[in-house]
């Protein structure tokens, strides 16, 4: 048996592009939140910086000259004065806690 159909393939990919182009900010901006958490701080430059990331890219960055050596510093010695959860790969420790969450965040945006 033979049935015809149409899928209108163009219209689904602009949808698709228009979610991601809607989600992608939203989501960027809830990673760097929920990440800052276990982001070191000392005067909150590093964790402002991360909030000055083009919120529209598909990543995050912060952007001091030393985010990358606190990231990676597995073996650094991290003051807990001004943020008593402050670790390298905050973002891996967000990610790790906050995954389901920023997926649900996602889902309820593009059902609404």
């Amino acid at each position: 048996m033979k049935v015809k159909y149409n899928i209108p393939i163009s219209t689904i990919v602009k949808k698709v592009v228009k979610n991601t182009n809607k989600l992608q900010p939203i989501l960027n901006l809830q990673v760097v939140k929920d990440s800052n958490l276990y982001a070191p701080k000392d005067e909150g430059t590093l964790q402002s910086s991360g909030l000055k990331s083009d919120m529209n890219k598909k990543y995050v960055e912060w952007k001091t000259i030393y985010a990358h050596y606190l990231y990676v510093g597995d073996d650094y010695h991290f003051s807990k004065d001004s943020n008593p959860l402050a670790q390298a790969r905050w973002f891996e420790k967000a990610k790790a806690l906050n995954k389901k969450k920023w997926l649900a965040m996602l889902q309820k945006e593009v059902d609404s």
